[in-house]
């Protein structure tokens, strides 16, 4: 037991920004004035997944290719027009 009991709350405003670019995946936080980013490129997102087994066991990267090929479908009828 403590002889002084502190208690406070502290209210920050978090805003969190994730988008595909033509490179690959960009992303930030925002915690009230201070911005953390970083971005990765689609190959070595996923080089990184077919690493960690324990994250992604094969049968989940099943799962998020099959995702990711229907996304590319889409992808690919918006954009005939395009060509």
């Amino acid at each position: 037991m403590s002889i002084v009991d502190i208690r406070e709350e502290l209210v920050s405003e978090i805003d969190i920004n994730a988008e595909f670019t033509q490179y690959g995946l960009r992303f930030s936080v925002m915690i009230d004035d201070v911005e953390i980013h970083d971005e990765c490129d689609y190959d070595i997102m996923a080089y990184d997944m077919v690493a960690d087994q324990d994250k992604y066991p094969a049968p989940l990267l099943k799962s998020i290719r099959k995702g990711l090929a229907n996304m590319v479908d889409i992808l690919e009828e918006a954009t005939l027009d395009e060509k």
